[in-house]
């Protein structure tokens, strides 16, 4: 694989995580809280495949820290605390390798 498409791979990760995490909100706001745990979960999983090198601004990850934080606290308030503490350990994850 060439330098440009392993970056834009990269480019399409964050927006793949960013569509997820939006997905997992949007099924929030309808109600329909059985379906929010499965794309917070694949974002969780995909935070860690996330380069140091898409740590920039363009990419706007305090806003996905902050929808996984509080997906996190929202499906501990559903009694889904192992699926919660997932999506936050994620997001925390997420957070310290953006200073």
């Amino acid at each position: 694989m060439r330098a440009e498409e392993a970056g834009n791979s990269d480019e399409h990760l964050c927006g793949y995580l960013h569509a997820l995490t939006n997905l997992a909100l949007r099924f929030v706001r309808v109600g329909r809280d059985a379906e929010v745990s499965a794309p917070a979960l694949e974002a969780a999983d995909l935070v860690v495949q996330l380069p140091d090198t898409e740590m920039h601004p363009r990419n706007a990850l305090p806003g996905l820290v902050e929808s996984l934080t509080w997906l996190g606290h929202h499906l501990d308030g559903q009694g889904r605390r192992r699926e919660g503490r997932t999506v936050a350990r994620a997001a925390q994850d997420l957070r310290r390798r953006m200073r």
